[in-house]
């Protein structure tokens, strides 16, 4: 029993070490990371661009308590498992996906880079790229990233001419952009915006943190 309590706290002590190690990399790395994204990459939208409540409604529904948790989310109701910051940490640190592995490891080093990420890389800076770069389906062969390309692709518009319902629309998009495409699945991407208007009105609220989907607002309560 002592021989296997012994072991236990090597393989524990050795995945802390780990972790560590990839917190102490991610920390040093990410401020070149970043840089290599604003060089390489056209990043047409800035926070200005979003009009009136637009950042709050997305914020509501993607990622509740994005400007006070440290980048991980793991009470606030609806949040899921994901948050903005390791959105953007998926994307740019491993853009081939972290894949689920023992223990789901791959989430848990997610988490670690989210966390060191989040230390070097301001609210407002992250919520620029998460716009800007976030996946939101694909359309005629071509994949769509970011809300500009989005709304183009999906209203022949320039962002700043959508409507409110619109920007609802892409918003629905987000959390699967194969099932809630407005180009494909125009039914499930209104029912989406439907339950998304209930929740900023506050008429009904996620079952949960995993509720992403919203079911808590499919019906008025």
């Amino acid at each position: 029993m002592r021989r296997a309590l012994k072991c236990i706290a090597v393989v524990v002590a050795l995945l802390v070490c780990a972790l560590l190690l990839q917190y102490s990399v991610a920390y040093f790395e990410t401020p070149k990371v970043v840089a290599a994204v604003e060089q390489s990459s056209t990043l047409p939208l800035t926070i200005s661009d979003f009009r009136g409540s637009w950042l709050e409604w997305l914020l509501k529904v993607q990622d509740p308590d994005f400007y006070h948790h440290p980048g991980f989310d793991w009470w606030m109701p609806g949040a899921g498992y994901t948050t903005l910051t390791q959105g953007l940490v998926k994307r740019l640190f491993d853009p081939s996906g972290f894949k689920r592995g023992f223990l789901r490891w791959r989430k848990i080093q997610q988490t670690t880079i989210a966390l060191a990420f989040n230390s070097r890389v301001p609210k407002n800076e992250q919520l620029r790229l998460f716009v800007n770069l976030a996946y939101m389906g694909t359309r005629n062969a071509r994949t769509i990233v970011g809300f500009s390309q989005a709304a183009q692709e999906y209203f022949g518009k320039d962002f700043q001419a959508l409507t409110d319902e619109e920007y609802l629309s892409l918003i629905a998009v987000l959390v699967s952009p194969e099932r809630y495409s407005p180009a494909t699945h125009l039914a499930a991407n209104q029912e989406r915006v439907t339950r998304i208007h209930r929740l900023l009105a506050g008429t009904c609220k996620p079952n949960g943190l995993a509720d992403v989907e919203y079911v808590g607002c499919s019906q008025l309560r």
